[in-house]
């Protein structure tokens, strides 16, 4: 079994814009598959929420890459955890516009804690969970 991470985290968007978001998406999904890397973007036009996985190498060279980005401050870890599976297998870069307040629902959920998926029977976290809700809602 291959070596799973994933990490979660939110930040304050700099100088929010369409044009800055298409170009983080652009960039963002180039490099996703070059390197192996999954997981899906939500934007609120004053903050990111971002979760990642793949390689454990591959998501910690990517997340230094966002820690350096421009387009945000006050970046915040909420995850970082071993996973078994990708929960965005088919996703370089998911992305959803959402509002503050779901945003803020996601980024103080229990990212911790595990519980069993009547899908898989695979353990995720209470806010995995909300994380695929939303973002099924969000592309229904």
């Amino acid at each position: 079994m291959q070596d799973l991470l994933a990490i979660i985290y939110v930040s304050t968007a700099i100088e929010p814009s369409d044009e800055i978001v298409e170009s983080i998406l652009l960039d963002s999904r180039l490099y996703n598959l070059e390197h192996g890397i999954t997981g899906v973007l939500f934007y609120s036009k004053e903050a990111f929420l971002q979760y990642l996985e793949g390689s454990p190498d591959e998501v910690w060279a990517v997340y230094l890459r966002i820690k350096r980005a421009r387009a945000h401050t006050n970046i915040r870890l909420l995850l970082n955890t071993e996973i078994s599976h990708r929960v965005f297998s088919d996703w370089q870069m998911a992305y959803a516009q959402t509002t503050k307040s779901k945003l803020l629902t996601l980024s103080t959920a229990d990212w911790t804690s595990s519980q069993k998926t009547l899908t898989n029977q695979a353990s995720v976290s209470p806010g995995v969970s909300l994380l695929q809700t939303f973002w099924l809602a969000s592309v229904a």
